[in-house]
């Protein structure tokens, strides 16, 4: 059953991102709308930011006690949420001064480091609660948890609108960040619900036990890591290179084109599964794969049928760079279709390979950035994305092709 309790981990989790980005999206119409350009640009770099230390401070641990909790290995429940938490604690601590050295780089204000940390800490929390929720198979904690954290503030920001009333970005984050904590309190209320032993002790503690979950989640720290920096890092040297509102109108037609991208990991999985069970009888994923090409490419050509009137709604300026979204509708589909690829090391458990794909393309990004940004811009980021997205199908699929199956 452990495959099955994965699979419904993803599926909810990935539903979950679905209402996320669908109101994150309204969120980016609502702002470009109705403030200006240079705070959607401010908007766009603290998100690009968010997003991948939220990647990165956490660890991925979760996906170790996940399992550590469904396999009901010798460690009770309550330790291992103590282990877990100790160790999310731990890796702030560690990261917090490297954040602060690291803050000049994002091109923000340092008058905005300690909302920006606000957010940080409660998102972090909230997200490794609702995670831990979904373990405790706790489904629909895990919904209102998540809902909460992602939407409470936006909604207020919606009401805002109604009363005439503008935020300042100062206040959104406050918003953000007061959100978080209500999803952590009511986080902590559903787990006692499950685990009525006593969580946080310092007894609990096993330095053995966290060393093995580091180990266990290395190769996927690397691999998300990798496509958090893959699909963000280019704002960052955009901040060096242009306007705000120019990284603002990048913003907009990134979350627009994401639109592709977060499609195809929901139908990828309902469908994951139906594709584990094939690969087990042997069977051929073939024909997935070529509908899953066809069903990017019909998002994306859908996407460039409608686009004008959205940005002639939102703002008429965006219809200025049409090129560069037009590069990232391509760098999306080529992200999405290597999600679908990704199965086929998936299913072997090839998960260094993943990571050293994800860690290739990265690598395609970084250098691409700090070439193409200074050059060409928005363009030159959109255009980095693409290329490292072809990198990363063509490592997958060379590693998948090439990989002999050890004779045990």
């Amino acid at each position: 059953g452990l495959m099955k309790n994965l699979s419904k981990l993803t599926f909810y989790t990935i539903l979950i991102r679905v209402i996320n980005l669908s109101l994150r999206l309204s969120l980016i119409v609502i702002l470009g709308k109705f403030y200006s350009l240079e705070f959607v640009g401010i908007y766009g770099l603290i998100l690009a930011l968010v997003g991948i230390c939220v990647q990165m401070i956490p660890f991925e641990f979760y996906s170790y006690t996940t399992l550590e909790i469904l396999e009901k290995n010798e460690m009770s429940t309550n330790k291992v949420l103590a282990n877990h938490f100790f160790f999310i604690f731990l890796m702030g601590c560690i990261c917090s001064p490297i954040f602060y050295a690291t803050y000049g780089y994002f091109s923000l204000d340092y008058s905005l480091f300690f909302y920006i940390s606000f957010v940080l800490v409660f998102e972090i929390l909230a997200r490794e609660l609702s995670r831990v929720l979904v373990a405790l198979e706790h489904p629909i904690a895990t919904y209102i948890i998540a809902s909460i954290h992602s939407s409470l503030w936006i909604f207020v920001i919606i009401i805002g609108l109604f009363q005439d009333k503008l935020f300042s970005i100062e206040e959104v984050l406050v918003l953000w960040g007061s959100s978080g904590i209500i999803a952590v309190t009511t986080g902590l209320y559903f787990v006692k619900q499950k685990v009525s032993d006593k969580i946080f002790h310092f007894n609990f503690l096993s330095i053995d036990w966290i060393k093995n979950g580091i180990f266990f989640t290395f190769p996927l720290l690397i691999g998300s890591l990798s496509h958090a920096m893959n699909q963000y890092v280019g704002r960052f040297f955009l901040g060096n290179n242009i306007s705000l509102s120019d990284i603002s109108v990048f913003t907009i037609y990134f979350q627009i084109s994401a639109l592709v991208l977060i499609t195809v990991e929901v139908l990828q999985n309902i469908y994951i599964p139906t594709y584990v069970r094939n690969n087990s009888m042997k069977k051929s994923n073939n024909n997935y794969e070529y509908a899953m090409l066809i069903i990017i490419a019909f998002i994306a050509l859908i996407i460039t049928f409608l686009q004008e009137r959205i940005f002639i709604f939102i703002n008429p300026e965006l219809l200025n760079d049409l090129d560069t979204m037009h590069m990232l509708l391509l760098a999306m589909s080529a992200l999405s279709f290597a999600a679908v690829l990704r199965n086929r090391l998936y299913v072997k458990r090839l998960k260094y390979k993943i990571m050293y794909s994800y860690f290739i393309a990265m690598i395609v990004s970084l250098i691409g950035n700090s070439v193409f940004v200074p050059r060409y811009g928005a363009y030159g980021s959109a255009s980095t994305m693409f290329i490292s997205g072809l990198f990363l199908c063509l490592s997958i699929y060379l590693f998948d092709k090439f990989n002999r199956p050890k004779i045990v």
